[in-house]
């Protein structure tokens, strides 16, 4: 939903928008993999004041592309993801650091499926 919110329609909260984008959620569900809904979701959301895509992201608190990131680097882009703009992956506060960490133990204890 928030894929199809943030692609989309608008910002507000409206009846409206709220059934359009169910409606564009079954309908990218329907067409879309879960690999491709992720890979656009995190290409679009806001990850800090004006930095939007993961990319971008990377460069801004990393300084380096994101295929050079580290497993921590990307816990800690994860960790802020709820709140990007109260949260900074490149100076982490105490909460987020064990955001990052308790998000690294989830990598290495699940076995993650393969997505479509």
């Amino acid at each position: 939903m928030q894929t199809a919110k943030n692609v989309f329609l608008w910002h507000g909260r409206n009846y409206l928008r709220k059934a359009l984008e169910a409606y564009f959620t079954v309908l990218i569900e329907a067409v879309w993999g879960k690999k491709r809904i992720l890979e656009v979701y995190v290409n679009v959301i806001e990850w800090g004041h004006g930095i939007y895509g993961v990319e971008a992201a990377s460069q801004y608190y990393f300084g380096k592309p994101t295929n050079e990131l580290s497993t921590y680097q990307v816990a800690l882009l994860a960790a802020v993801v709820p709140n990007p703009r109260r949260w900074d992956a490149g100076k982490p506060s105490p909460y987020i650091r064990k955001r990052a960490n308790w998000i690294i133990g989830r990598m290495n204890s699940v076995a993650i499926p393969k997505v479509d």
